[in-house]
């Protein structure tokens, strides 16, 4: 059934596999927007922008055949499919997200890559058979939101207002504003969010909020957060937790340390319907207060702990790491041993070197080095798996705790472990849909608006500008 057939063609498309993608496509009896839904999302989940496009165009039927269809019409169609293309649609709102140059072989024509020695005449068969709704116009925003092409959303966008005659909703609103605040450009994002409100169809969301509010943190404006956090509450929608520590977060990458501690103060303390804390909300109050530009005094950190031990919030592996890096930065390594043993199980079950490497280098280079915390510590790590090997362990037992070799070539087989955890942690969290973001510390962006995306690649207006004149009803 196309059920079937989709998740079969999902999972190909996520992997890049133009070929059994179309193959698989030309099985399909009558190939629908449900279909075309599942092959555009899984070049999104794959980050392939430009064959998302390249499909879109080869099996959307043109809008003259396809008639000008708007956005009630459409979400009627939608509500009358099954709960595939919902499924298959994910989460548009993702975090920043890597784009792999490796992957990008079979991009020079998605259709004829996947045509092998298939007639002329069938290949027109499947070229602007599908009457896309959507759905199928969100996964292609997906996909190039993913694939950092911004500047061929902003025209796709324009394409599916003016040529196409469809309507935005949420989840379009949504991916261009998240887009817009994984590159640091919130000038665009907040105009994104006014053209949503001037459309009137759709109100932003807790979503919507949270994006742009980080675009506020990624462009170091904490100004422009209370700005929008004081909107939020003017139009009735109280913030959420996530919203909360987006603010926190825009505060705490400038270093405005009193700004941040009010807002981590005020968080919990409503009278009706207070927001709990959260380990980010920690998380990002400790990564601020253990900077060494801004550090004070270390009750105040010890301070954050105990507030997470009355709660039973447990450090998860940022909070550890950033515990661990920051003491030693701060020349308190003698710290890092108060927190292990306070949190010995919740280091172990990090299994990160992220963790273990800060932690044995502040152990190793202490005045004085305790060679059976070294000892435990090197054991703990095998347990965790962070050291591949019982052989590799013995190794560094024998340099670091029996004094038996060379201390640097102990520190170069650490520094082959760390980068093998890195790889493998990068690797893994490919596969992942939804990311936690750490706190930024990119450099800040031009608020200019004639700075923007559209002014310097596309030669034209604003990318703000550019959306919002594209609201102008269609002339067809």
């Amino acid at each position: 059934d196309q059920y079937t057939y989709g998740t079969i063609i999902n999972a190909f498309a996520r992997e890049g596999n133009v070929r059994e993608v179309m193959k698989f496509f030309r099985e399909v009896a009558n190939a629908d927007a449900v279909i075309l839904s599942s092959v555009l999302n899984g070049f999104a989940e794959a980050r392939k922008g430009q064959l998302a496009l390249e499909i879109f165009e080869e099996m959307v039927a043109p809008a003259e055949q396809s008639g000008k269809r708007n956005l009630v019409e459409q979400e009627d169609e939608a509500d009358g499919e099954t709960g595939s293309s919902a499924e298959l649609e994910g989460d548009s709102v993702s975090g920043e997200d890597e784009h792999d140059a490796d992957d990008e072989d079979d991009e020079e024509s998605a259709f004829g890559a996947g045509a092998g020695s298939e007639s002329e005449n069938e290949e027109a068969k499947f070229r602007g058979s599908v009457v896309p709704n959507i759905q199928c116009y969100n996964a292609v925003f997906k996909a190039l939101s993913r694939s950092d092409m911004a500047d061929d959303a902003v025209h796709f966008y324009v394409r599916m207002r003016l040529r196409d005659g469809v309507e935005p909703n949420e989840v379009t609103y949504n991916t261009l504003v998240n887009m817009f605040a994984t590159r640091g450009e919130v000038i665009q994002a907040m105009e994104v969010v006014r053209q949503m409100r001037r459309d009137g169809r759709v109100a932003p969301s807790y979503i919507t909020y949270t994006s742009l509010l980080d675009a506020c943190a990624e462009s170091h404006r904490p100004d422009l957060a209370h700005a929008v956090v004081k909107e939020m509450k003017a139009t009735g929608v109280t913030p959420d937790i996530a919203c909360l520590n987006a603010l926190l977060k825009a505060c705490a990458v400038v270093g405005h340390t009193r700004e941040a501690t009010a807002v981590y103060g005020e968080i919990g303390k409503a009278k009706k319907d207070p927001v709990k804390k959260n380990i980010v909300t920690y998380n990002t109050m400790l990564w601020m207060l253990m900077q060494p530009s801004r550090f004070q005094k270390i009750k105040e950190v010890f301070g954050v702990l105990e507030e997470m031990d009355e709660v039973g919030m447990a450090p998860d592996a940022v909070t550890l790491s950033i515990l661990f890096k920051g003491f030693n930065d701060l020349k308190k390594s003698w710290h890092s041993l108060t927190v292990y043993r306070k949190y010995r199980e919740e280091v172990i079950a990090s299994a990160s070197m992220a963790v273990f490497g800060p932690l044995l280098r502040a152990l190793l280079f202490s005045r004085t080095r305790e060679r059976e915390v070294v000892e435990q510590v090197l054991r703990d790590m095998r347990v965790s798996g962070v050291l591949p090997t019982d052989a590799v362990h013995h190794q560094l037992n024998d340099i670091f705790v029996d004094e038996i070799g060379n201390f640097r070539d102990g520190l170069r087989i650490l520094d082959r472990v760390r980068n093998s955890d890195r790889r493998r942690r990068n690797n893994s969290s490919r596969h992942r849909t939804n990311r936690s973001r750490a706190v930024p510390v990119s450099s800040a962006a031009d608020s200019n608006e004639n700075d923007s995306l559209a002014a310097q690649v596309l030669g034209l207006k604003p990318a703000a500008a550019f959306i919002a004149t594209s609201s102008q009803p269609s002339s067809r």
